[in-house]
């Protein structure tokens, strides 16, 4: 670990040379934890605004500059976002005005992104929306842009002209304002997230974004000489495959890993397990004891296993068509390995 660490460090260091846009605040990283990784992901950001990357703040977008002053759009802090591998917590996310003022909209967004020693670092940015400030906002933009316009005899507009020019485009700009003010103001906390978690720049020139971000983050790093992390990752991927193609595939597989040449078993238990009557012994050792015991309990007890699970798993009991009393027994099966796949609420860094 220690010489990957040195070589990242190394890294970071080179493409701050070339000035690129390194979104790490230090020089180097003291710590990281045992079984991850630093790894760094490139991505590029296009500084014309026709891609939809970035958006110009003032001025013509189609005059473009070293000048200009460029912020990222949407797709811009999503991609950079995706890269870093930021978390949302939608539970505590959310709308926090009461929605009695037509005019005002405000919400929080919470996000998270893994540092590298593995903690979690949660922001929480908030955007509000005042449609009467944004009203005065654009009269006075649109005031400015009328007094340059001229008719088709070149004339400037008259007064009457300049603000029935104003009148026709900040109406049809609240209106449009008003009814997605919502979603502005969702999408303006996220964006505050991305940039508080990431310390994203408001603005970037032409020449800075021509350098691509180098955006680092933290990875998984198993040993798979260690027999204990091999078997564990093997188990884990028999079970996802059990999932998709049923419990007789995965139980054979199962067998064939606990049985087979993974664990260095003699080649003799290897034909030897092929048996009908082994792979049933196999099927029920690659079930786990927790569904074990909940195929086991009767109907009573399955419901009071599926609550305290959809309980550590943050599902919506809203979400069902019908009690769980009345599942049949193979819908109670199925729910379970449903919830089964589902994170623990506790893996994530929101309570």
């Amino acid at each position: 670990m220690g010489k990957e660490l040195a070589i990242f460090t190394e890294q970071i260091s080179e493409y701050k040379k070339k000035n690129y846009n390194v979104l790490l605040p230090s020089e180097t990283i003291q710590e990281i934890g045992a079984f991850q990784k630093p790894v760094l992901e490139i991505v590029r950001i296009s500084p014309y605004p026709k891609d939809g990357d970035v958006y110009v703040t003032a001025g013509d977008s189609e005059k473009i500059n070293d000048n200009t002053d460029l912020a990222l759009s949407k797709v811009g802090h999503e991609k950079i976002a995706y890269a870093a591998g930021i978390v949302w917590d939608y539970r505590n996310s959310g709308r926090t005005d009461d929605g009695s003022d037509p005019y005002m909209c405000s919400y929080k967004a919470v996000g998270a992104v893994k540092k590298e020693d593995g903690s979690w670092r949660v922001v929480v940015g908030e955007k509000e929306i005042n449609i009467k400030v944004i009203e005065d906002e654009l009269v006075e933009q649109y005031t400015k842009k009328a007094k340059n316009l001229k008719d088709n005899d070149g004339k400037p507009y008259s007064e009457k002209r300049q603000k029935e020019y104003v009148d026709f485009c900040v109406r049809r700009d609240v209106l449009q304002k008003r009814k997605h003010k919502l979603a502005l103001a969702q999408t303006g906390a996220m964006l505050r997230t991305i940039r508080s978690l990431l310390a994203l720049k408001s603005t970037y020139k032409k020449t800075e974004l021509e350098k691509p971000f180098v955006v680092p983050k933290i990875s998984f790093n198993f040993d798979l000489s260690d027999p204990v992390v091999k078997h564990a990752l093997i188990e884990e991927g028999v079970r996802a495959t059990g999932l998709l193609f049923g419990q007789d595939r995965d139980a054979t597989l199962m067998g064939l890993i606990n049985g087979g040449e993974v664990l260095d078993v003699p080649h003799e238990e290897v034909v030897e397990s092929d048996t009908e009557k082994n792979l049933e012994e196999k099927s029920e050792d690659a079930m786990s004891h927790h569904k074990a015991d909940f195929l086991a309990a009767d109907k009573n007890g399955q419901i009071g296993v599926l609550k305290a699970m959809m309980k550590r798993k943050g599902y919506d009991a809203g979400k069902l068509k019908k009690s769980l009393d009345e599942f049949a027994d193979e819908h109670r099966v199925l729910f379970y390995e449903r919830l089964e796949k589902m994170d623990d609420i506790g893996e994530l860094p929101f309570d």
